[in-house]
C-alpha cells in the first residue's frame, strides 16, 4: 500500500491539545480491514464505543474494553507507520505531572483475571515504536514507549463497572498522565480508577529525557510486529499553571472545549 499525502489541518484559534493534522500514512501489510482512516488518530480519543451499525454493542471505553468503532481507531500492520502534528509544539515542562509532556493513546487493554468483574491479570498489549522530532526531519526514537502497550484509556472516572453499557457523566481528563511508577496487577477496577485519579490513562512521554525542548510531530511505526496496532489519538499534557496565570488557564479551557466531539 502507499503513502498517503496529508490534507488535514487544525482550524482552532487557540492551540489544540490533541494532534491536529497527520503527514504520512502507511498502513503496512497486514492493517486491520476498515481501520486506515488517518483522521481515526486526530481529535481527542474515544469516551464510548461499539454504537454504530457495524457492531451495535455499546460500551463505555474503560481500562479493560478499548475503543474500536471504525472511526475511532487507526491500524499500523508490520512495516506502516503515522506522522501526526500538532498545531503548535509540544514543550518540555519538567513541572508536568510525573515530568510527561505527551500522551499516546492506544487501544490497549487489561487482561481481567475475573470476567466481567475486572481484576488486572496483565496487559493485552501491541507494542510499537513512538518516534519524535521538532521539523520533522530529524527524529528520536523514545527508546521504552510502547504507543499501544501501556496504560489503557478510561473515558470517565466514575463508571465502574469495567464492561458498563452506559456512559458515565464524569469525564476523565485526557491532558493528565497516570503515575507510571504503579503497579496494576491484581487490582479491582474500583482499585484501578483510584490509581487513575482522575486520569484517562495514555502512554506518558517525557520528551526532555530524550534531550528535546519542543516536538511538533510525532511518528508512530510498527517496524516488526506480527499483529496491527492501533491508535486513538496524542494528546499534550496540562501543564501546572503559576498561581496568577489565569490567561494560560482560559487559553487551556478554551481548547479543550473545542475538542472533536464523539
Amino acid at each position: 500500500m502507499g503513502v498517503v499525502a496529508c490534507a488535514s489541518v487544525s482550524g482552532a484559534r487557540a492551540s489544540s491539545p490533541w494532534a491536529a493534522s497527520w503527514v504520512t500514512y502507511q498502513p503496512g501489510s497486514n492493517a486491520a480491514l476498515n481501520y486506515t482512516d488517518p483522521a481515526s488518530a486526530l481529535g481527542r480519543p474515544s469516551r464510548f464505543t461499539g454504537d454504530n451499525a457495524e457492531f451495535n454493542y455499546p460500551g463505555a471505553v474503560t481500562a479493560f474494553n478499548g475503543a474500536y468503532n471504525y472511526d475511532q481507531v487507526l491500524s499500523i500492520g508490520t512495516g506502516g507507520h503515522i506522522v501526526l502534528a500538532f498545531d503548535t509544539p509540544v514543550r518540555d515542562n519538567p513541572n508536568n505531572p510525573f515530568g510527561v509532556d505527551l500522551l499516546v493513546f492506544g487501544n490497549t487493554t487489561f487482561i481481567d483475571a475475573d470476567y466481567p468483574n475486572g481484576i488486572v491479570a496483565g496487559l493485552f498489549s501491541e507494542g510499537g515504536v513512538v518516534e519524535l522530532s521538532e521539523n520533522g526531519v530529524d527524529w528520536v526514537t523514545a527508546t521504552g514507549v510502547m504507543p499501544d502497550g501501556s496504560i489503557p484509556t478510561i473515558g470517565y472516572s466514575d463508571v465502574t463497572d469495567p464492561f458498563a453499557l452506559t456512559r458515565g457523566s464524569v469525564p476523565s481528563n485526557f491532558r493528565m498522565p497516570v503515575d507510571p511508577s504503579i503497579d496494576f496487577s491484581g487490582m479491582n477496577y474500583t482499585q484501578v480508577l483510584a490509581a487513575y485519579n482522575g486520569s484517562g490513562g495514555g502512554t506518558g512521554v517525557d520528551i526532555g529525557a530524550y534531550g528535546l525542548s519542543a516536538v511538533s510531530f510525532v511518528r508512530i511505526s510498527n517496524p516488526f510486529g506480527s499483529s496491527a496496532i492501533e491508535i486513538d489519538g496524542l494528546s499534550r499534557v496540562a501543564a501546572v499553571p503559576a498561581p496568577g496565570s489565569l490567561i494560560v488557564i482560559g487559553l487551556a479551557c478554551a481548547s479543550v472545549r473545542r475538542r472533536r466531539g464523539r
